[in-house]
């Protein structure tokens, strides 16, 4: 996780793939929730980028980060917005939101406590009748696994199959203002459920991000993004006895 702080973020930018599949389909599940005033909490937020979305609904959006430098970034890009420096397994807040999102955050997690920690503190600032929202690389094809079929030469690991769980994974993502180098975390498609359920939630829907048509003339594009997936989204709720 040290990549996001300090030097390294000066080559850190969204990339083309989460704005063409991520953020439109994290867009069409947030515009599920209804109401007036609604409260958005963004455990993670980075540099905002959830920010636009939030404020395009029409939502109350927080955003915190455990990383100054990247907080300083999305107060610099969006000066209206309310950001904090806060580690998100620690947040302490009398407020309860309508919409929680934990997006690209427990890959860099290097253990299921800490996912726990962090659904937990969700689920403790969440309304009754409120919505967790969780993105994340897919667990089928994330980095880690493209290493093992598809030989990736931008990653290292010590590859042992999908099964092994919080396996560490370092991968070279070429930016416009060259490589940003990050450390992500296998975790399956099984351990997500399993640490999401015993939290106190229940997924209601999946949405695994497909690329969209008017994309199609992008030949590379549409063929490496048709032929497998690249992100899992869990639109959740709190299960009633946990309410």
């Amino acid at each position: 996780m040290k990549e996001y702080f300090g030097d390294s973020l000066k080559s850190y930018t969204q990339t083309k793939v989460a704005e063409r599949l991520l953020n439109p389909a994290i867009e069409a599940m947030l515009s599920k929730v209804k109401g007036r005033n609604i409260k958005m909490l963004d455990f993670g937020c980075g540099q905002g980028i959830l920010y636009p979305i939030a404020q395009k609904l029409g939502f109350l959006y927080s955003g915190t980060d455990i990383s100054p430098d990247q907080i300083s970034a999305a107060k610099r890009l969006y000066p209206k917005g309310d950001f904090s420096v806060c580690d998100a397994r620690k947040y302490k807040n009398h407020k309860k939101f309508d919409i929680v999102t934990v997006s690209m955050l427990l890959p860099l997690l290097s253990s299921k406590s800490d996912i726990v920690s962090i659904l937990k503190t969700s689920r403790k600032h969440l309304k009754k009748t409120g919505t967790l929202l969780i993105a994340v690389t897919h667990p089928c094809f994330d980095h880690y696994m493209r290493f093992g079929i598809l030989g990736w030469k931008n990653v290292s690991t010590e590859f042992s199959g999908y099964f092994t769980s919080g396996v560490e994974y370092k991968t070279e993502h070429p930016m416009p203002s060259g490589s940003f180098v990050f450390d992500d975390f296998h975790w399956t498609l099984s351990d997500y459920f399993e640490l999401i359920q015993s939290s106190g939630f229940v997924i209601e829907r999946l949405n695994e991000c497909p690329p969209d048509e008017k994309y199609r003339s992008d030949e590379k594009f549409w063929k490496r993004r048709n032929d497998y997936p690249t992100y899992l989204i869990f639109y959740c709720r709190l299960t009633n006895d946990r309410c």
